[in-house]
């Protein structure tokens, strides 16, 4: 079959469209990567909207302890946190695991 097999979404928007739609599904894994500290995306909001307990979905929400708002991203500005540099680690391994199915 086609499609995909796999995806990983980091720190969604889970805006004002997701709020109202609520009826987003896939039959391909998805891991979503959220910082406890984002301070541009709420990980509350995004749990709300993408509970995979209330879909039929095979959804993964991970959160991180202490990251904030683009913890993956390599640069020394967001690597100087604890928080981030342990997120950014985790999510590498994940990502060999998930994509190395």
């Amino acid at each position: 079959g086609g499609g995909f097999r796999a995806a990983m979404a980091f720190y969604p928007g889970c805006g004002p469209v997701a709020l109202l739609t609520r009826d987003y599904k896939t039959t391909a894994p998805v891991t979503v990567f959220d910082g406890e500290d984002d301070e541009e995306v709420s990980p509350e909001t995004c749990h709300r909207v993408l509970d995979p307990a209330s879909r039929n979905s095979p959804i993964e929400l991970i959160d991180y302890e202490d990251a904030t708002h683009d913890f993956d991203d390599p640069g020394k500005k967001r690597q100087r946190e604890p928080g981030n540099q342990d997120a950014r680690a985790d999510v590498l391994k994940r990502a060999a695991e998930i994509f190395g199915k």
